[in-house]
């Protein structure tokens, strides 16, 4: 009848999520782990090749599931490393905006989510991950070099996130330092969004309207 069905939902879905959760828990903890223990490798050697990697690995992570802010958290990343993390997921919030609407992945308000919270738009990020993945992690690597340079720094764990990291990175470093940084990693993400949609312009594409609608997928021309 009309208004049980919302009652069996309502009871059976939190319990059927609890479980479900429980179960992948030691895959995805594990998961992190190893990407954690990639991180701490790499902030211990030349510093500015640890500005890529971390900016190009935390930047992907932050664009799926698992989550750049639990990751940095569960390693304890802070200081520069953790600078590096919240502006490579602020630079390709950037990036995301400009690339998702030359794409044409959607419409304005798509690539208006994407820049604030990339999950928001997971399934068309997860259905093109070659086009999207890519261009992102060489933003990212770039971010990071740029952060390194700077030497931009987070006193704090689990700032991996792009308005709330930038925030604190005004607010816990020299303002003129980090406003030039910051407008630097602006500018580079808006170019890698414009080139990255230049290269993959003819890119075999899953659009809004194909998972969300009717459509078929396209190319992007």
């Amino acid at each position: 009848p009309e208004g049980i069905d919302l009652i069996v939902v309502v009871l059976i879905a939190p319990t059927a999520g609890y479980f479900i959760a429980d179960m992948i828990e030691p895959v995805v903890t594990g998961i992190l782990n190893v990407i954690g223990q990639t991180i701490l490798v790499a902030v211990e050697g030349n510093q500015y090749i640890m500005g890529a990697i971390l900016g190009a690995i935390i930047t992907i992570v932050g664009m799926t599931p698992l989550s750049s802010m639990v990751l940095t958290a569960l390693i304890g990343l802070t200081g520069v490393p953790m600078g590096i993390g919240a502006m490579g997921c602020y630079g390709c919030s950037i990036l995301n905006a400009v690339f998702f609407q030359k794409m044409k992945f959607g419409s304005n308000s798509t690539a208006l989510a994407v820049a604030i919270e990339p999950l928001t738009q997971i399934d068309i990020i997860s259905s093109n991950p070659i086009p999207i993945y890519t261009t992102n992690a060489v933003a990212g690597a770039i971010n990071g070099i740029i952060t390194t340079y700077f030497a931009l720094q987070i006193p704090v764990t689990g700032m991996a996130t792009p308005w709330a990291g930038l925030l604190v990175i005004l607010g816990s470093n020299p303002m003129q330092r980090a406003l030039i940084a910051v407008a630097i990693i602006t500018i580079v993400s808006l170019l890698v969004g414009f080139i990255g949609s230049y290269i993959f312009k003819d890119f075999k594409k899953i659009t809004v309207d194909d998972i969300r609608g009717t459509g078929k997928a396209e190319t992007a021309n």
